[in-house]
């Protein structure tokens, strides 16, 4: 589980005991296993976003994503939505 808005990520592992609680089991679907919250660095988000700003414009990074990237990313994300809300499959066209 990736928390974007504080920055963890925690790993779930399904379990290997089974539940004897039959309605409990059908209610929780998998059953429970061992939970790891991940170590990772946490900078402050607005910092972080206007150092990279500042890099890009001193042409210091070259990682910089380009309006083609950011319109074919949000393309997918659009496609992932309608196909989560109708149900089937849909289509991205190559740009």
């Amino acid at each position: 589980m990736a928390d974007t808005v504080t920055a963890d990520l925690t790993f779930f592992e399904n379990g290997t005991v089974a539940t004897e609680w039959e309605s409990m089991a059908a209610f929780r679907g998998v059953s429970e296993g061992n939970m790891t919250r991940l170590a990772i660095a946490k900078p402050e988000p607005l910092r972080t976003e206007h150092e990279a700003f500042r890099d890009a414009v001193l042409g210091l990074r070259t990682d910089v994503v380009t309006m083609r990237e950011g319109l074919d990313t949000l393309r997918v994300a659009e496609a992932v939505l309608e196909s989560a809300r109708s149900g089937r499959m849909v289509k991205v066209a190559a740009s």
